[in-house]
């Protein structure tokens, strides 16, 4: 009787630990456990999107130096401050960790500030110039980079969105537990100011 009960005992131990393990993994799903590299991964495609709108842009001002010959003539150190603004832009390397770093993301961020003060000088000294303002190509481009500027503005408040939610997952709870014990190297990712 006695070993009968010993086998029974052992053929319940397995069922018992997938059991045990069913409960356990069910409890984890529920818990947050993917949250944070669900939201790193939302971050990392939602900064996908916004360089490919900066790229955007720099490939729209580099049209928009070629339409502008009467301003380069008439403003020569608008022209050149814009010619000197997009190639600093375009010398910006942007590295995999830009995003973790302060002082890279910092750089992107006021390089591409400085490219947006510059464009709406030279579009506005531009729409002084009659011969500007009636080319078609000067107009198509114009109408281009307000547009691009409206996606930038999307791409980068939907960016801002998913890394608040992705650096806040990280110090709250149960995040911070899991960042702890699962996810050490999670870090905290950069931002633009507020949109």
């Amino acid at each position: 009787m006695r070993l009968q009960s010993l086998r029974s005992q052992r053929h319940l131990r397995p069922s018992l630990n997938i059991s045990a393990l069913t409960l356990l993994l069910t409890c984890l799903q529920g818990c947050g456990i993917n949250n944070i590299p669900i939201f790193e991964e939302a971050v990392n495609e939602a900064w996908i999107e916004v360089q490919s709108q900066y790229r955007r842009r720099a490939d729209l001002v580099l049209q928009l130096m070629d339409v502008i010959q009467p301003l380069r003539a008439g403003e020569p150190e608008i022209y050149e401050q814009l010619r000197t603004t997009e190639d600093r832009v375009f010398e910006m390397h942007v590295a995999p960790d830009t995003l973790k770093n302060p002082e890279a993301f910092g750089d992107f961020r006021q390089s591409q500030r400085a490219l947006t003060e510059v464009l709406e000088i030279v579009l506005q000294k531009a729409s002084e110039y009659p011969e500007m303002a009636a080319d078609e190509a000067y107009l198509d481009i114009s109408s281009s980079l307000q547009e691009n500027t409206q996606l930038i503005d999307i791409a980068r408040r939907d960016y801002w969105q998913k890394v608040e939610r992705y650096n806040s997952e990280l110090v709250t709870v149960p995040g911070r537990w899991w960042r702890a014990f699962v996810y050490p190297k999670a870090a905290p990712t950069e931002n633009f100011d507020e949109p």
